[in-house]
């Protein structure tokens, strides 16, 4: 079998992932009851209705939604924030750019002008506030204990904890965002 020009076996041959694998097998059975979990509330979050806006969505927003998805099923709640969030600001970037209008400050700035321009609703304004909110303490850190709001002992391995519950937040903001949730409020009736 051919992969990349090489014949697999002779690939295999040159790289023996003996060792990586037996961890990778072990760590596969240590997290795959959380996964398992994390998977069921993505599934029960995002539902069966699946009407997505994603005409409107700007560059790489799309691979910021599927990447939030794994990033929360494998236990990585920091980096769900964080794609979360930039999905939101590359998201309203987009908008603001199909009314002609170029946006060059902070998060915080990019929602109250689209709030402004009547763009977003007041429930999506005060979603993307909190995450906002919840996402400054990683990004804007001053002080690096402030960022440990979590348990010390913070790992994918162990139960919840106050950064899987945001996780879990930003995840129900952007699923309701991508099912269109917010259209009845007015979100896009400008667009």
């Amino acid at each position: 079998m051919l992969l990349y020009g090489f014949i697999l076996k002779d690939r295999m041959k040159k790289w023996d992932f003996h060792e990586e694998e037996k961890e990778l097998n072990e760590l596969d059975k240590k997290t795959l009851f959380d996964r398992c979990k994390r998977l069921e509330f993505i599934k029960k979050t995002w539902g069966r209705k699946s009407n997505y806006v994603g005409a409107l969505f700007a560059g790489h927003a799309v691979y910021y939604f599927y990447e939030a998805k794994s990033d929360f099923i494998n236990g990585n709640f920091v980096s769900c924030i964080l794609i979360i969030q930039s999905f939101f600001e590359e998201t309203l970037k987009g908008i603001l750019s199909i009314k002609n209008f170029q946006f060059k400050y902070g998060f915080k700035d990019l929602i109250i002008e689209c709030r402004k321009r009547n763009l977003i609703s007041d429930n999506l304004m005060k979603d993307l506030n909190k995450l906002r909110n919840i996402r400054n303490p990683y990004v804007h850190n001053k002080n690096p204990m402030m960022i440990l709001k979590f348990e010390p002992s913070y790992n994918p391995l162990y139960g919840i904890s106050s950064v899987e519950e945001d996780a879990k937040f930003a995840i129900r903001v952007l699923f309701s965002f991508m099912r269109n949730d917010y259209h009845s409020e007015g979100f896009f009736m400008t667009v």
